[in-house]
């Protein structure tokens, strides 16, 4: 509804709950559009005078020129009496929101003094045990900015991120995404620079790298417990983390089989590597569909590695400099496929705003009436 407006050049200046009204169709209606604005130039707020009495018995404030709305849910701006835009009804969409979500406005203070202070530091903390996603939480945080230049160019732009938790692609669970990437490539680091300490100057063997084995599959086991429920509801996340959890299992278990069989280490690495090459190949061509020559590095350092060329300490190298090439590609499709989502869907969705939106007048002093 505060979209259509916009795209009407309408500006609310007053969104709250109060004013989201539940239709019998189960339909959510926005109402009293008693203190809009039409048209998204500075105007002064003389130009359509208001009943002070009555609005400050409703709780809200408007002094010519200077305040319009509701304490709580006003904009920055709005507390200082400047120019609203869209980009101010965003904030108050998302202040109203962020209350509906963890209970609590974003915000605190008794009088206007207190709010037009706190609304230029940080929002309040989210409840510890909240279950938001990282990408709504996320979205809340840049549409409550003080700052209108860095909020969300747009209601579009704020209601794409809001979904994105519910999308089954490449781009969804930014949050999840980081996780997977930062953990996974630091826990291998941290393994391979321990590794490296304790047998840079032994003959290489199988306990350690069995060890580092363990450890890893028993993380990607536990972050995948604790992620249950968004990758249940994310495919490619889902399918991410189980080819990363095969491909762990697959070298945890060629390293016991060589150590239970007495096969030397050095011989290992080549059949290692060529285990990630084909985890690498399925991850570029079905999940990221891009970096499609990944899968061809650690081939290439089994064959250097098998003529004796390089030693096999530098195994653990390659696998944790695939691994971030793979984090970072998904992350360059992610955003591709954003932008690509981006172009495909504004054209349709502006032309079908232009045939459902009312017409508003263009006169500045019309006032568009509430549903």
């Amino acid at each position: 509804a505060l979209q259509a407006a916009h795209d009407a050049e309408v500006v609310h200046r007053d969104f709250k709950p109060d004013n989201v009204l539940m239709a019998e169709d189960g339909r959510p209606r926005v109402v009293d559009f008693g203190l809009a604005r039409v048209g998204m130039e500075d105007l002064d707020d003389s130009e359509h005078p208001v009943d002070h009495a009555e609005l400050r018995a409703k709780g809200r404030i408007s002094l010519t020129g200077v305040i319009a709305g509701t304490l709580g849910y006003m904009s920055p701006e709005q507390y200082r009496g400047g120019n609203v835009d869209a980009r101010s009804d965003q904030w108050s969409f998302c202040a109203s929101l962020f209350e509906a979500l963890y209970g609590y406005l974003p915000f605190s203070g008794k009088t206007i003094a207190d709010y037009s202070q706190s609304v230029y530091g940080r929002p309040r903390s989210r409840p510890t045990n909240s279950a938001v996603p990282e990408e709504v939480h996320r979205a809340l945080m840049r549409g409550l900015n003080s700052e209108r230049d860095k909020r969300f160019p747009s209601m579009e732009s704020l209601l794409s991120a809001l979904s994105q938790e519910h999308r089954d692609d490449v781009a969804s669970g930014f949050g999840l995404r980081r996780i997977f990437s930062i953990l996974t490539v630091t826990l291998a680091l941290v393994l391979f620079l321990l590794i490296q300490y304790r047998q840079w100057h032994r003959p290489i063997s199988h306990r350690e790298p069995i060890i580092v084995s363990v450890v890893m599959v028993g993380a990607a086991l536990v972050g995948g417990l604790l992620h249950r429920r968004s990758l249940l509801n994310h495919r490619v996340h889902r399918h991410t983390w189980i080819l990363i959890l095969v491909t762990l299992s697959q070298n945890l278990l060629q390293r016991v089989i060589a150590w239970s069989v007495d096969i030397p280490r050095l011989y290992m690495v080549p059949f290692e590597m060529v285990v990630v090459a084909g985890a690498l190949t399925v991850g570029t061509l079905v999940i990221i569909r891009r970096f499609y020559f990944l899968g061809l590095l650690p081939l290439f350092y089994a064959l250097l590695v098998n003529r004796e060329l390089v030693t096999p300490r530098l195994g653990n190298i390659v696998y944790v400099g695939c691994l971030f090439l793979f984090f970072y590609g998904w992350q360059r499709a992610a955003t591709d496929a954003n932008a690509v989502r981006t172009l495909r869907t504004r054209p349709s969705s502006r032309s079908q705003r232009s045939r459902s939106s009312p017409s508003v007048p263009s006169d500045g002093n019309s006032r568009p009436s509430a549903p």
